[in-house]
């Protein structure tokens, strides 16, 4: 990993591959902070496309899920795209943690992908691979048609079923997902409740494609 640049502290910006960055939190509260509107431009239909406040966005998502947003997600991978309108200012005034995240983009040109991550997480060994593997799936078109021929070898229809449920991932992030989970998050799915031994020998396969890409 190349460190690129940072405050002496968190957050940490690393380069781990030319089109993948990595930023690392040292709690979960700054990193929900900072990627909060950015996550609901892409992962929910409600606000994409559409500009909102920050207090908007987390009003729904309490009202929906019941839960407050920054309890939710362990882990966050956007793409360069996504926080282009945040660049602009179409999304000001920002908060302070969006503002130090955006600003450690602005002069960063091509398309590329961020992963958010926070190193207190007790699944941290799982959440870096798991969200490399979405970049992976979004950047190389490779990695993707081998992963997709081995999927389609078995029938994932339970756990897409369950993916889904749990986590309310909308249907055409399902099959990025699905990859996603089978390579990082045995552990994670059986304490869920899932039992994942129908699919041991899948999740060998997608390791073994993942190590000669990552």
């Amino acid at each position: 990993m190349i460190r690129i640049s940072s405050r002496d502290n968190y957050p940490k910006i690393e380069q781990i591959k030319p089109n993948i960055y990595h930023v690392s939190y040292d709690n979960k509260d700054d990193m929900h902070n900072a990627c909060v509107r950015i996550f609901a431009t892409y992962e929910t239909e409600e606000f994409k496309d559409k500009i909102f406040t920050e207090k908007e966005f987390r009003e729904w998502f309490n009202k929906i899920y019941g839960s407050d947003f920054n309890d939710s997600w362990s882990g966050f991978n956007f793409s360069s795209k996504v926080i282009k309108p945040f660049i602009g200012g179409d999304f000001d005034p920002l908060n302070p943690d969006e503002k130090e995240l955006i600003d450690l983009f602005r002069n960063i040109n091509g398309e590329y992908s961020i992963i958010a991550t926070y190193s207190t997480y007790k699944y941290i060994h799982e959440t870096l691979p798991h969200e490399i593997a979405h970049a992976l799936w979004e950047f190389n078109s490779e990695y993707k048609d081998e992963i997709r021929k081995i999927l389609n070898q078995y029938n994932t229809q339970s756990l897409k079923d369950f993916i889904k449920k749990q986590w309310k991932y909308k249907n055409e992030l399902l099959e990025d997902e699905l990859q996603a989970f089978l390579l990082t998050n045995k552990d994670m799915l059986e304490e869920n409740g899932f039992d994942t031994s129908p699919y041991h020998e899948l999740m060998n396969k997608i390791k073994q494609v993942y190590e000669r890409y990552k």
